[in-house]
Order: structure tokens, then C-alpha cells, then sequence
């Protein structure tokens, strides 16, 4: 549905980390972002904003924001696109195992 904004996420980084005593001790992570804005959306800029404020608040680290373009394989509508790459490192005693 073009006429709400959706966001895919997709992981892009899982791997060992924090590396002490012959083992790893942590955990690093990486998502990314795809926003896919309504067609109607309004003040994208502000929207960012709240998206990276609740990001931060939850400890992820945003690592990349890509400009915003036009989906210019939709030939009726085009949806404006947002990419927005976010990771976070856990200890493995903050990963429920």
C-alpha cells in the first residue's frame, strides 16, 4: 500500500566480538533500514528525526543515512525511499541465550 509508510528491515552484520580470554564475549549487530514513505507523507525530515530519537533511546547507533530518493521503477506512483543503516554491540551476558 503506497498510501502508508512501511519499513523493511533486513539484518546485514551478526558476528563475535569483544574478543578476551581466547573467546569472544559480545556480539555485534547490523540492520538496515528501508523506509518506504507514503505518497501523501508530510515533513519527512521531523518523521527522521523521531525514527533516529527512538533509535538512539534503544541504544542502536545509526552508522549510515542515505539521501532519500524516488522508487523510479514504479511507473504510476513513486514512492520516496529512505535508507538508514543502524548496529549495536550486546555482551553475550545481554544476549538471552
Amino acid at each position: 500500500d503506497k498510501h502508508v509508510t512501511q519499513v523493511l528491515v533486513t539484518e546485514n552484520n551478526s558476528s563475535a566480538s569483544d574478543y578476551g580470554n581466547s573467546t569472544f564475549n559480545g556480539m555485534d549487530f547490523g540492520y538496515r533500514l528501508q523506509v518506504f514513505y507514503g505518497l501523501e507523507e508530510q515533513n519527512l525530515i521531523g518523521k527522521e528525526i523521531m525514527l533516529y530519537k527512538a533509535l538512539e533511546q534503544a541504544q542502536w547507533r545509526i552508522t549510515d543515512s542515505q539521501p532519500r530518493y524516488l522508487d523510479i521503477s514504479q511507473t504510476d506512483e513513486q514512492q520516496m525511499i529512505k535508507n538508514i543503516d543502524v548496529n549495536k554491540t550486546l555482551t553475550l551476558d545481554e544476549i538471552d541465550l
